[in-house]
């Protein structure tokens, strides 16, 4: 399945996710109603439908026929194009792009003769970006990317760095089709940036996803798991269930990428099914269906992969994904032949022949049509120009005006601001002098603590380890020159094997207390060993995955890396009875993330901070060592995810 799809299934979403401002219920809902007739009553309609577009589309339409029914009253045309535009993105998300197409043209009529203004300005550029994703969608590209351009120089205009994300993201996406990697990356790269600058963690999130799917459309997998932790730790502080999918969706993606993970692949994308099925989106649970099937066929187990395939090609002819369809079909004739079922594996072939031969005469058709709309495109741009021009130029005087006033206040306002900042910087100063104090003090005693361990795990394996291999060669001595009944050997030979077990202990204790894998050989091979000798002969997995750790850290970084995981997973064995227990510790440059989740019982984690146990205070002392984020997800009977990101100074 070609990786790109990955990105479909995102960016044709509308502006709007679930975390709106609005609080929706039906209460608020009917209080609006009984409010009089006039435009605050029409903006907060809208607020409301935008609000539960993606949860509840009947409601949302009726919200929205409501509005428009007030607003033509009202003849209030900014309202009408702003419903207008949200009927649009409702359609595409259904994949209804002519209704879309009809509906934005409607929303373009009664914005297009508006006094220009930044808010004018904003809706002309949502519009141009439904449009784009219209156009998009319908693989008119050079159509699309005219769009996302513009709609793009309208929010830089406006400075309105939350929307101007979508354009960007989108752009990306068209140069993925296009395999024009340089402007894949570039275009990449500016959203994300646009991203942070808006502040926005719903946008954010997207703009990591994209991340993700550019980076797995380069095959850039490291990356790719980096980016797809970061995106899964923001969006479950921030609890959106529909980016909590698609991180675990993309996770998944990772596995079956590397080749040899089924396992991992299959319980990330059922994690990432719970989520998607709370917010119904069919597009992505069908890319879900897929990933399953294609995952169970790497795992070579025909009768579950031919399951999910036939749900996933279920969605795909119910929702005309013929695009989507077509890889589907091309995966099901391998396990149906894995199954032994061959007359089955020749009809999805035939079926798989007849729909990509249908989209590649599609593909020429739609190139011919692409030329006529681009004309047209082109004359209407051209009329908005004349119309632009000419609004401006009544405005500059007003302008003029209105800025001599603005530096007055300006002037006044940078007096005041600068006495604030002063005042601020000053109390930073004292917060960061505080801060470094206590680091300064924790590392101390860290590293104390680290040295002690050292000295005894010396003394106890020099020390106390020779004096009882020296017993133990001594008593075999004796026992040679003794004459002992047969009771007495018996208890003569317990008591050397208790000697033994005694010696063997000692040496773990040792070990346990300063590994000499860490030191010698690091600390990936380090965790590695710990993880393999504390899974051996035990009911339960632990999958171990370490990246980028071949360069070797600070030792009191490596050591307060290797304890931290070391506890985690100590906590998991001897609380969570799991059977499957996962440790991940990336490094990206200077950042570093540490990951352990099991499917255990969980545990309320409102409790267990409140009882302040040694495990979690000694982690908790560890993370802020190094300067790190703690985050804690557990439900009880549903798990335990840890995440744990930080900061590290370079190369040792």
């Amino acid at each position: 399945m070609q990786k790109v799809f990955l990105l479909l299934s995102f960016f044709f979403c509308s502006q709007y996710l679930k975390g709106q401002s609005a609080v929706f219920n039906d209460s608020v809902l009917n209080l609006t109603y009984k409010l009089k007739d006039d435009t605050f009553k029409v903006n907060r309609l809208i607020e409301l439908a935008r609000s539960i577009q993606h949860s509840d589309l009947n409601k949302t339409d009726e919200i929205s026929d409501t509005t428009i029914r007030i607003a033509e009253q009202l003849k209030y045309s900014f309202g009408l194009s702003e419903v207008y535009g949200l009927k649009a993105t409702l359609y595409v998300n259904q994949l209804m792009l002519d209704s879309a197409e009809l509906f934005a043209d409607k929303a373009w009529e009664y914005i297009k003769n508006e006094k220009e203004s930044a808010a004018t300005k904003n809706q002309t550029g949502v519009i141009y970006n439904i449009y784009g994703v219209i156009y998009q969608q319908k693989q008119m590209y050079d159509s699309a990317t005219l769009k996302y351009l513009e709609a793009a120089r309208l929010f830089t205009d406006t400075r309105n760095y939350k929307r101007l994300y979508y354009p960007f993201a989108n752009l990306s996406t068209i140069y993925v089709f296009l395999k024009d990697t340089i402007k894949m990356q570039e275009y990449t790269s500016k959203a994300y940036e646009t991203a942070l600058k808006g502040g926005d963690s719903s946008i954010i999130m997207r703009s990591l996803l994209n991340k993700v799917n550019i980076y797995s459309d380069l095959n850039k997998l490291d990356s790719v798991f980096y980016y797809s932790q970061k995106g899964l730790s923001i969006s479950k502080q921030v609890n959106e269930d529909f980016f909590i999918g698609k991180f675990y969706q993309a996770i998944g993606r990772y596995y079956i990428d590397v080749g040899y993970k089924p396992d991992s692949s299959i319980f990330y994308l059922n994690k990432a099914y719970d989520y998607l099925s709370k917010v119904n989106s069919v597009y992505d649970l069908t890319i879900n269906w897929h990933e399953l099937g294609e995952a169970y066929l790497q795992k070579k187990d025909y009768n579950k992969s031919v399951m999910c395939l036939k749900k996933a090609i279920e969605l795909e002819k119910q929702f005309d994904l013929k695009q989507l369809l077509v890889y589907t079909l091309d995966k099901i004739v391998l396990a149906e032949e894995g199954q032994g079922n061959f007359d089955s594996a020749y009809y999805h072939l035939k079926e798989f022949l007849a729909i990509n031969d249908s989209l590649q005469k599609k593909m020429q058709v739609q190139n011919v049509n692409e030329l006529e709309t681009k004309y047209r495109t082109e004359l209407k741009d051209k009329q908005l120009e004349l119309q632009q021009s000419s609004i401006n130029q009544k405005n500059t005087l007003n302008y003029i005006l209105g800025g001599g006033i603005a530096a007055l206040l300006l002037i006044s306002f940078l007096s005041f601001r600068t006495y604030q900042q002063k005042r601020k910087l000053q109390e930073q100063k004292i917060s960061e002098l505080e801060k470094e104090k206590l680091l300064l003090a924790t590392q101390s005693v860290l590293k104390g603590q680290e040295e002690e361990r050292s000295r005894l795990a010396k003394d106890l394996h020099d020390g106390l380890g020779g004096l009882l291999s020296g017993v133990k060669l001594q008593l075999g001595a004796m026992k040679g020159n003794l004459i002992l009944s047969e009771e007495h050997g018996r208890t003569f030979n317990n008591a050397l094997g208790k000697l033994d077990e005694s010696i063997s202990e000692m040496r773990r204790v040792a070990h346990n207390m300063m590994p000499e894998a860490l030191i010698k050989l690091g600390l990936q091979q380090a965790l590695q060993d710990y993880c393999d000798g504390l899974s051996e002969a035990q009911p339960f997995t632990i999958n171990g995955e370490f990246h980028g750790l071949e360069i070797r850290m600070e030792p009191s970084v490596e050591i307060a890396v290797y304890r931290i995981v070391q506890e985690l997973l100590n906590n998991a064995v001897k609380h969570s009875q799991a059977n499957t227990i996962l440790a991940q510790v990336m490094r990206q440059e200077n950042s570093l993330s540490i990951t352990v989740e099991d499917n255990g019982k969980g545990f309320n984690k409102d409790e267990a901070m409140a009882r302040h146990g040694a495990g979690l205070k000694n982690i908790k002392s560890r993370v802020d060592y190094l300067q790190g984020q703690l985050d804690i997800q557990s439900v009880p009977g549903k798990g335990t995810s840890i995440h744990i990101d930080c900061i590290i100074d370079g190369d040792a």
